[in-house]
């Protein structure tokens, strides 16, 4: 998609994100953001005077008439001038209520225009329309025809008896007969006036509310209970805003809002729960609507929810008098929807659809994000004939920032083969889970995407990560490259049963979750300063503007950290595999470091960043060292750097070997200094949430970059299975910088703290099986006898292990069987910290839905080592301690 395409459009033709307000006489004007040119919208400014309904003879209580008193007050107000025509609290029953211009019907909290359920009572016939088509039929429940300057607002509500209403939601023959009629009369141009709908059998029913032919229109504040037909119908209106508006109707043909052949209308900050489309635009329908000429335009939707229904938007299938200039965002759905976005229509109708635009959109299920039908009939397929063939132009459909728990299909395009649909763009939509196909494309031209993605979107801390095979992510001391439009993460390849280097790993992502192994993409040497029996550590990886090399640079040693090098290794691909060309050189000689760090810099600059203070420019090729450019004084090891809004961030941890500690940070005007430290970054005593720094990933979101914290837990000896990561988004101000809380999940394009274990059953203790060793004790299994074991049977697709980790843990083997008594999925688990915390321990790979079995066998072995200056680290225990399992389905 173009890069940046709403951001320029906004700029050029938007004041604000935030309506802005003028006074002009008895006007205020709305200046709306949207990337097409859009006018002002004027509010009325209704002169201060009241007008309550029961100074006309209005009686509350549900049981008087009131549609003669209300008739009253609004004719009241009108003569004066205009104001508020007042329903106070209460029920107050009434027929057909019909505006005049300058008139405001308040509804006084707690108030309830109770519509009466008798068709008869919405008679003289209107003059109206019925799914596109001109026509007299029963007046709408809340109408005005050609009025200004009108508005209904308070907090009371619209609520029309049903029982009438909801027996012609059956159509019977008749009304099928009728809807033939009335479409050969629009299709053979028989005036409207003899197009009388409301008579015998019909069973055409009204809108709740349709303002038709209205300038200035305003609806806030108020609720909706059910409707008869359409729920808000603004027909051939000019200038309009709908805000704060609480709209439920679960009946047949209930939209929410339809906007049809109107222009520059504000739609926002509205709740929908309905039975059909939340927010509908339409144009007309064929021969009247080419009649009337007046395309629907200028539309801007935002802050609205849907709780329930079948479309967030839909455009058409009313759409001949043509469609343009439609922006929607900051939406959100739940729960569950059909359709997302929905463009239909058919070879019946003409006209146009252009520049629509979606975006920054949040959804639970939908059947389809985005779907595009030219070819949507519904019962008219087979009811009427096609009079003329007409098709729609179709050109310029914007989908941008879309985040979907799951659907059935990300998008569908079904153009017409005689005129395609052109110029479709899909940019940033990601959809967790996809149950059908991804995307169909039929007679469609140019259609673009841009980072669309699928798959689980949530980074997991603390818990093993799983790689396309199935076998746990070991990415250890990692760093990202992203290239190519793909994630790169490059790590030490670690083993269970030495700490000796065996080789560097890259895997690959499209969105930093879902990860594919690539390779081993630097192994174990025959000799020199990574062969055998030595140490390979930090990786880091950057590809050098000059020379278009992917240059690695790692730490190595030997087995007791006595003899450290940097060592520098290239590629012309960045997935490998890497050439080692020794020692990194200074001056000549090698440089003879231990834990080092890499920084690339917005000019290309490469920058060697080691432990306990230097700051090294590298050469123009990255292979060697030219000059040291400052010093950190009183920094520590495992340094990690990033750059923003003009001002750079160290980040450092103490020496404390594997162990984890407050890891702490420096900031500064320019690599050379000078370097203030600044204090932690993550509350004291969390240790960095148990981790230690590695590497900062620019994380690209929107127009901004979001510094991303990689952190790894080290699990001594066991690095392979037990040891897992910490990735956070990290808050900047000015020059502080901090990780408030942790996230044990989150995700990684809302960058929101995510409950994964919401809505997922938990197995009772009772269904828990141990063997001797484990016993109960506070309410969670512990133990910590060699071999005993804790057994659950569940049927689903994974399970999460939730334990207390603690000074006093070790290692529990995690394994699940079949009903064959296989194993299907065995690794280690680490239950060690410094201090309590109980978390997810492990979510197992999700594997087909069918009947399991969980063990969880305490090891006896503890997290324990003695690093070089003798000091003794870990655990002194082997407690394993189980709080809670839950099963996924």
């Amino acid at each position: 998609m173009r890069n940046g395409l709403l951001k320029r459009a906004l700029g050029a033709f938007g004041l604000s994100a935030i309506s802005l307000f003028s006074a002009y006489g008895q006007y205020k004007a709305i200046n709306v953001d949207a990337p097409f040119p859009m006018n002002s919208i004027k509010e009325f400014v209704y002169p201060q005077k009241d007008f309550p309904i029961t100074e006309y003879g209005a009686a509350k209580g549900g049981v008087t008439d009131n549609t003669e008193a209300i008739a009253k007050a609004i004719d009241a107000c009108n003569k004066a001038g205009g104001g508020r025509v007042v329903v106070p609290e209460g029920e107050w029953l009434t027929g057909p209520i019909h505006f005049r211009s300058n008139v405001n019907l308040y509804l006084t909290e707690n108030a309830i225009l109770r519509f009466t359920g008798n068709p008869s009572d919405y008679l003289p016939a209107v003059m109206t329309s019925w799914e596109g088509m001109e026509c007299y039929n029963y007046s709408p429940l809340v109408y005005a025809f050609e009025c200004e300057n009108i508005a209904i607002t308070g907090k009371g509500m619209l609520s029309p008896e049903m029982d009438t209403w909801k027996s012609w939601f059956a159509r019977p023959e008749a009304h099928m007969e009728a809807l033939k009629q009335l479409y050969t009369m629009a299709s053979t141009d028989v005036p409207v006036e003899e197009r009388q709908m409301a008579v015998g059998k019909n069973h055409l029913r009204p809108h709740l509310i349709q303002f038709n032919r209205c300038k200035n229109v305003l609806l806030d504040g108020f609720k909706i209970r059910e409707s008869p037909f359409w729920t808000i119908h603004m027909y051939m209106c000019d200038g309009g805003i709908a805000r704060n508006l609480d709209v439920k109707a679960h009946g047949h043909n209930n939209d929410g809002i339809d906007l049809e052949m109107t222009r520059n209308f504000l739609i926002e900050d509205c709740t929908f729960d309905q039975g059909d489309d939340a927010v509908v635009i339409k144009a007309g329908r064929n021969r009247d609507a080419w009649r009337l000429n007046m395309p629907t335009e200028n539309i801007v939707i935002r802050h609205c929810n849907i709780l329930e229904g079948h479309t967030l938007l839909g455009i058409g299938s009313e759409i001949s008098g043509g469609i343009r200039n439609v922006y929607m965002h900051d939406c959100e759905v739940p729960q569950s929807v059909r359709r997302l976005f929905f463009v239909k229509t058919n070879h019946r109708r003409g006209a146009f659809v252009e520049n629509i635009y979606m975006e920054n959109i949040k959804t639970g299920h939908v059947q389809r994000v985005l779907e595009i039908d030219t070819d949507v009939l519904y019962q008219w397929k087979d009811l009427v004939p096609t009079y003329e063939e007409r098709i729609t132009r179709i050109d310029g459909i914007y989908l941008k920032n879309v985040l979907c728990n799951s659907a059935d299909a990300v998008y569908e395009l079904k153009g017409d083969a005689k005129l395609p649909i052109r110029n479709v763009f899909i940019e940033d939509v990601h959809v967790g889970k996809v149950n059908d196909f991804i995307k169909k494309i039929s007679h469609a031209e140019h259609v673009q995407e841009r980072n669309v993605t699928t798959g689980n979107s949530l980074v997991r801390n603390g818990i093993p990560w799983f790689d396309d095979r199935g076998n746990i992510v070991n990415a250890h001391g990692a760093c990202i490259v992203e290239d190519g439009g793909r994630y790169y993460l490059f790590g030490e390849w670690k083993s269970d049963e030495s700490n000796a280097f065996p080789g560097f790993s890259c895997y690959s992502s499209d969105d930093l979750v879902n990860w594919k192994f690539e390779n081993v993409v630097l192994k174990v040497q025959p000799d020199g300063i990574l062969g055998p029996d030595r140490v390979g550590e930090r990786v880091k990886v950057m590809k050098c503007p000059k020379t278009g090399e992917y240059v690695m640079l790692m730490h190595a040693d030997d087995m007791g950290y006595k003899d450290p090098y940097i060592g520098v290794a290239t590629c012309k691909t960045i997935d490998g595999d890497y050439e080692l060309q020794g020692p990194l050189l200074y001056q000549g000689k090698p440089v003879k470091r231990w834990d080092m760090g890499t920084f690339q810099d917005t000019d290309g600059k490469g920058y060697l960043l080691i432990h306990h203070g230097p700051i090294y420019r590298l050469s123009d090729d990255y292979r060697s060292v030219e000059a040291e450019v400052a010093y950190v004084e009183g920094a520590g090891e495992s340094p990690a750097m990033f750059r923003k809004n003009g001002v750079y961030y160290m980040l450092y941890s103490n020496l404390t070997s594997w162990e984890k500690n407050d890891n702490f940070y420096f900031t500064a005007p320019k690599i050379e200094g000078p370097w203030m430290k600044q204090g932690l970054f993550c509350p004291a005593g969390k240790l960095t949430y148990n981790s230690q720094s590695t590497f900062v990933f620019p994380l690209k979101r929107g127009n901004d970059t979001i510094p991303m914290f990689m952190g790894d837990r080290w699990s001594y000896p066991h690095q392979a299975s037990a040891a897992t990561y910490v990735w956070m988004p990290m808050q900047v101000d000015g020059t502080k910088l901090s990780i408030p809380e942790y996230w044990q999940c989150w995700d990684i394009h809302t960058l929101q703290s995510v409950d994964i274990l919401q809505g997922k059953e938990e197995i009772a203790f009772k269904d828990m099986m141990p063997s001797t060793g484990w016993r109960r004790k506070d309410g969670r299994w512990t133990s910590n006898t060699k071999g005993s074991v804790l057994s659950v049977a569940f049927k689903g697709t994974a399970v999460a292990v939730v334990g207390e980790s603690d000074p006093h843990s070790g290692y529990a083997k995690v394994s699940i069987l079949d009903t064959k008594k296989d194993t299907v999925y065995s690794s280690l688990v680490d239950f060690y910290s410094k201090y309590p915390e109980k978390a997810i321990r492990i979510i197992t790979p999700e594997m087909p839905e069918a009947d399991y079995t969980l063990l969880i066998e305490v090891t006896g072995i503890k997290p324990v080592w003695t690093d070089k200056t003798k000091a003794i680290y870990g655990s002194d225990n082997t407690f394993v301690t189980i709080d809670n399992i839950y099963r996924f389905r």
